[in-house]
């Protein structure tokens, strides 16, 4: 082995800090992973039963329907991208994506509550819209006595 191998190897060992901030990212991308994955099997069937329940089988983006139809849509992203974290932890070229396994993880959770509040948030406004308007001002029953 050259001088210059012994060189870049050194240089290319992770220090203690190094492991310590792979360690907690990789933690972290866990934690969401469960998060993640729980929040997709448990609130999905909860949403369907909102938006049965509000509004009766109102006209639901593509996006939505397919999220409460189809379930394993969400689930299945949420398990890769939990092991994906996993796997994280033991192999040190997969420690080199743990930003990208993050944005990745982030941006479909970010999917998932869009295609579930989305609607119910559009459709809770229209139902307040079309209530009658409330009076400028309500009639004073007694009379006012700081004067």
């Amino acid at each position: 082995m050259s001088e210059t191998s012994h060189v870049e190897a050194a240089a290319d060992a992770p220090t203690p800090r190094k492991r310590l901030r792979t360690r907690i990212a990789v933690s972290a991308l866990i934690v969401a992973g469960v998060v993640n994955l729980s929040l997709t099997v448990f609130m999905i069937p909860r949403f369907a039963g909102i938006f049965h329940d509000m509004f009766e089988d109102p006209p639901l983006p593509v996006v939505t329907t397919l999220m409460l139809n189809h379930q394993w849509v969400s689930v299945a992203p949420s398990c890769v991208w939990l092991a994906a974290a996993l796997c994280a932890i033991r192999n040190r070229r997969a420690q080199r994506h743990i930003v990208a396994i993050g944005v990745v993880m982030g941006l479909h959770a970010i999917f998932t509550s869009w295609a579930l509040a989305g609607p119910l948030i559009r459709l809770t406004h229209q139902k307040f819209d079309d209530l009658p308007a409330a009076p400028a001002q309500l009639p004073s029953s007694t009379p006012r006595t700081d004067r």
